[in-house]
């Protein structure tokens, strides 16, 4: 489960953390994040894109949209999906395209990477206020470390209730907005005649919410009130949208009007419709403030960069989120060693870009040095695994340290030209995707490129000598 795997990493590194400033006193107070753990960001990841699909599979079960939700849809039913079985299940009934997919999962993977990484910030910065509190009240730092890991998850909010408070606070409520964007965009596919706030009306329930949900509000699909009232509604939001397609419905419980003051109660960076403003994954500016505090911004930054570059220059390759598994490193380092590149220096990198770096003279592999199998026509996204190695190699490796600067088009057109040019054991379609990589690295650029007798060769199947 999600909150056990990213509970567990916090207590070890907060743990490692209280034992670094026991050997090395003072070594605490320059700490201002924990290190980076790959394996809470993807439980975070996975549970965030579950959350997705399962709001996207919900808003098109015409069964499920007529009845009323109880507290039955939460993170630890969500938790229980295995996430494979899960994402096979409902991509078969998906309304989206693969590509379309994979621009959501993007995008749910950035909030969570975003999430995680500000939880090692808040929770290091909690640890540090709880052992400065007990030292202050005549304890040591050894008593500490005695405390068991439940005691600490639950002074951190990882423990208790609904998995602590700041599970229940920050997790959950990102779980909801994914599961409410899911919603969202199932109704732009399958448009209903209204839509109706769905609240769970108990101790829990805020001012703001019962008002809208007791009675609830029942606005025409397509209405303005929705640009400023999409669930969550705030931290911890427990709302949901209701769709109505039946006309009998509508004349049995017509539309209604919106409650008076309900503006006074909105909570600031919560309630817009996420398909209009298609910020529901990025930063809210809270984040950032914590990000910048945290000294993690350039971190987040540099994700967000792959994210939104993913469909330009890079193509549609598979997802940097997707982990490789063993059996896929391996076929790669077999891949490079086929084409006379020593696996010495292929670096792997989860969450990092397929690419040579001139500093490290080493080429750090990531998950998109796969196709994304998603049917696409684009050249670049149907490079094989040995044609991308090669222009790596063959094309920038073989150029370090020419005077072309990294990453302009004639930089990258000189690397898939060389690499169908001069790296042996690549097939002949190999050569022509690359070739025709070279050509539209030029034409992305403007530049029109004449043929020569190489290309022409490798492109029409004659030889020109």
């Amino acid at each position: 489960m999600s909150h056990s795997v990213v509970a567990n990493s916090v207590v070890k590194r907060i743990r490692g953390a209280l034992l670094l400033e026991e050997k090395s006193p003072g070594i605490l107070s320059t700490l201002k994040v924990l290190p980076a753990d790959i394996k809470a960001v993807n439980a975070t990841a996975s549970l965030f894109i579950k959350s997705l699909l399962l709001g996207i599979d919900h808003s098109l079960q015409k069964k499920q949209n007529s009845v009323k939700f109880d507290d039955s849809i939460d993170i630890e039913d969500i938790e229980e999906l295995p996430f494979e079985e899960a994402l096979e299940y409902m991509q078969k009934r998906l309304p989206v395209s693969a590509e379309e997919y994979y621009k959501l999962s993007d995008k749910a993977r950035f909030r969570a990477f975003t999430v995680a990484r500000l939880t090692d910030g808040d929770l290091l910065k909690k640890a540090k206020s709880f052992l400065e509190k007990s030292i202050a009240e005549g304890g040591t730092l050894s008593e500490f470390l005695k405390k068991t890991d439940t005691e600490l998850l639950g002074e951190l909010g990882l423990a208790g209730k609904g998995g602590g408070w700041y599970w229940e606070n920050v997790y959950r409520t990102n779980v909801q907005t994914a599961y409410n964007t899911g919603r969202a965009i199932g109704f732009e596919n399958v448009k209903p005649l209204a839509l109706e706030l769905v609240g769970i009306g108990d101790s829990r329930q805020t001012e703001l919410c019962r008002s809208l949900t007791q009675p609830p509000v029942r606005r025409p699909y397509g209405d303005e009130f929705w640009e400023l009232y999409w669930p969550p509604l705030h931290f911890s939001c427990r709302t949901t949208v209701r769709a109505i397609y039946d006309p009998a419905e509508l004349e049995e419980e017509p539309i209604t009007n919106i409650p008076d003051g309900i503006e006074k109660h909105r909570a600031k960076g919560f309630g817009t419709y996420p398909i209009d403003s298609d910020t529901w994954w990025d930063e809210l500016p809270s984040m950032k403030r914590r990000a910048v505090a945290y000294g993690i911004q350039s971190e987040i930054e540099k994700v967000r960069k792959i994210i939104t570059n993913r469909q330009m220059a890079n193509g549609m390759r598979r997802s940097i989120f997707i982990p490789l598994t063993e059996e896929e490193k391996q076929f790669v380092i077999k891949e490079a060693e086929a084409i006379g590149i020593d696996k010495k220096y292929l670096v792997f990198k989860e969450n990092h870009a397929t690419g040579y770096s001139d500093e490290r003279n080493k080429i750090f592999i990531g998950s998109d040095i796969f196709p994304s199998n998603d049917k696409s026509t684009h050249n670049r996204d149907n490079l094989s695994v040995r044609a991308v190695l090669a222009h790596e190699y063959y094309g920038h490796k073989v150029n370090k340290g020419t005077k072309i600067p990294q990453g302009t088009w004639n930089d990258e057109f000189r690397a898939s030209y060389q690499a169908a040019k001069n790296a042996p054991n690549l097939t002949q379609e190999d050569r022509y995707r690359l070739i025709l990589d070279a050509l539209d690295r030029a034409k992305e650029a403007g530049i029109i490129i004449e043929k020569n007798d190489f290309m022409k060769e490798i492109l029409y199947g004659k030889s020109y000598d």
